[in-house]
């Protein structure tokens, strides 16, 4: 019998999410091992002996002469262009494809490598082809190629071919991806397609409404109960897919659900573009910021500071979170604003005066 690997450490102790147990770096099929025990939905409990432990693993910065070399914006650029070379690869194996196959219909996660939409690093390298075909139609031998039956009279298309192909829409692709994520990740898409920015003139790619519509028609199918749990989710004000699993680290962890895009006016900041927190709770006056990639140049580290003062003069507690606490499950992150809360509570309860205790 196969012996389970190493288990993190800051997940032994207690009951811990599915989302927790992939953000320090667990596969699904880890959580199915025998010392795991499911204990509820999307919850799980570490039952083995103790043993070696294993931590997530702690960024080291690069030599100096190394992070000189290679700019991050280069790197950035470097790493779109492989994206880019990628996709292209995509869509010409999809129109030969279909040149042999005209009645499939592309879906699922090469529909939304094409479209761009968020997906985990390991579905953005699959190279497997996912398309639809019609009810009663002889399924495609082809290798390398998943196909999904469906009735086509419950999907809805794309107005525009894409790259000359049959696309689904939005919400049918995103539907689709429940076949491949799980329920943290596919909120992650969904809070991608449902984001708007007015102020900015950008409109979302499918609203939540979208959405629900799309599984009112997909209702009795395979993968749409999981999608009925995401699209109770899915939020308007998510940035990145960080965002979205650290807001959907504060729900598990039993915290209030946060506001997203909070803004404050400010005279040094133009009505249009305001001082703006990621995530955060009015009530208590606690802002998160999640610093992803770019947030170290020195230029935006110049802009996040004059954002955050904003909010310190405000009387607000500003937290920043980075992608090293992300790969431990937030920790840091939720003891912090867990104990802001209680802090808040105990000022409101005390008299003029009284010292706190923590």
């Amino acid at each position: 019998m196969r012996t389970p690997g190493d288990f993190p450490a800051h997940l032994r102790n207690a009951p811990f999410t599915r989302a927790a147990a992939l953000a320090a770096g667990l596969s699904g099929s880890r959580l199915r091992s025998r010392d795991v025990t499911r204990v509820g939905h999307g919850v799980y409990r570490w039952t083995g002996a103790p043993g070696p432990t294993t931590t997530p693993p702690t960024p080291t910065a690069p030599p100096a002469e190394a992070a000189s070399a290679t700019p991050p914006d280069e790197e950035r650029r470097a790493r779109e262009a492989r994206k880019e070379s990628a996709r292209r690869r995509e869509v010409d194996r999809l129109q030969e494809l279909l040149a042999r196959h005209p009645d499939l219909v592309v879906t699922g996660a090469s529909a939304a490598r094409l479209w761009g939409l968020p997906l985990p690093s390991w579905a953005e390298a699959s190279t497997e082809l996912t398309v639809l075909r019609a009810e009663g139609l002889r399924a495609c031998p082809e290798a390398g190629v998943r196909t999904r039956l469906a009735d086509l009279t419950r999907i809805r298309l794309h107005p525009e071919p894409l790259h000359g192909l049959p696309v689904t829409a939005y919400a049918d692709t995103w539907f689709h991806l429940a076949d491949d994520l799980p329920v943290d990740l596919l909120v992650a898409v969904g809070d991608r397609l449902v984001r708007s920015r007015p102020q900015w003139g950008e409109e979302a790619l499918a609203s939540r409404a979208a959405l629900a519509e799309c599984l009112q028609r997909q209702r009795g199918r395979r993968g749409v109960v999981k999608a009925r749990a995401a699209h109770a989710l899915v939020r308007d004000g998510a940035d990145s897919p960080q965002e979205t699993a650290l807001r959907l680290a504060l729900l598990d962890a039993g915290l209030p659900e946060p506001e997203l895009q909070i803004e404050l006016r400010d005279p040094e900041f133009p009505s249009r573009n305001p001082a703006t927190a990621d995530l955060g709770y009015r009530r208590w006056k606690i802002a998160v910021q999640y610093e992803g990639a770019g947030h170290d140049d020195p230029v935006q580290v110049a802009r996040d500071t004059h954002r955050d003062a904003v909010f310190q003069r405000a009387g607000w507690l500003v937290v920043r979170v980075s992608n090293s606490d992300r790969r431990a499950g937030f920790a840091g992150t939720i003891a912090l604003i867990r104990q802001a809360i209680a802090a808040h509570g105990r000022l409101e309860m005390a008299a003029p005066g009284d010292p706190l205790h923590f």
